[in-house]
């Protein structure tokens, strides 16, 4: 689950790490549809993370769901076999551990930058601290389009540097 960094996974009995990680096999992940796309280092930088969806093909110009954007965020949070998981499966796991509540459920649907800000905060452990109201300044052009109760959310991932601004927008 999203609650243990891989770092941390212990085999009880030999003391070893008990999930490796396959250096080789992140080397070798290579898709047949970002050359020469925008976000090809961004994508191959992901990849060599660890973070890299299976197949030949990352389909980069495609709206993401909520489903797969959910396996991204619980395999970079330390989920195993997060893409071999049956969906129930995986939405019973990140509600148990928080990452969805039960009412936002909805994986075929097309995530929103603004939702996918939530899930991200949500897996970082900043959830009380981006629904605190009124102590975040968000200078993104485009900030009156992000929804008051998600305007901490995009400030704390802006300031730590896992979004980026498009010019002065953030593209909410």
């Amino acid at each position: 689950g999203i609650n243990y960094p891989q770092s941390a996974a212990i085999d009880a009995v030999t003391g070893e790490q008990a999930y490796k990680d396959d250096e080789e096999e992140r080397q070798n992940i290579s898709y047949s549809d970002i050359s020469g796309h925008w976000a090809e280092s961004a994508i191959k930088a992901l990849a060599e993370m660890g973070l890299s969806e299976p197949g030949d093909k990352f389909c980069p110009d495609e709206k993401i769901t909520q489903e797969k954007l959910l396996r991204f965020i619980d395999s970079a949070f330390g989920g195993y076999s997060v893409w071999n998981s049956d969906s129930e499966d995986l939405y019973k796991d990140l509600i148990r551990t928080g990452l969805v509540k039960k009412d936002e459920k909805n994986p075929d649907a097309q995530v929103a930058r603004a939702d996918a800000f939530v899930f991200f905060i949500r897996a970082m452990g900043y959830e009380k601290i981006a629904e605190l109201p009124g102590i975040f300044n968000c200078g993104f052009s485009d900030a009156g389009q992000i929804a008051a109760d998600k305007l901490g959310y995009a400030a704390i991932l802006s300031g730590l540097g896992v979004i980026s601004r498009d010019g002065n927008a953030i593209r909410a």
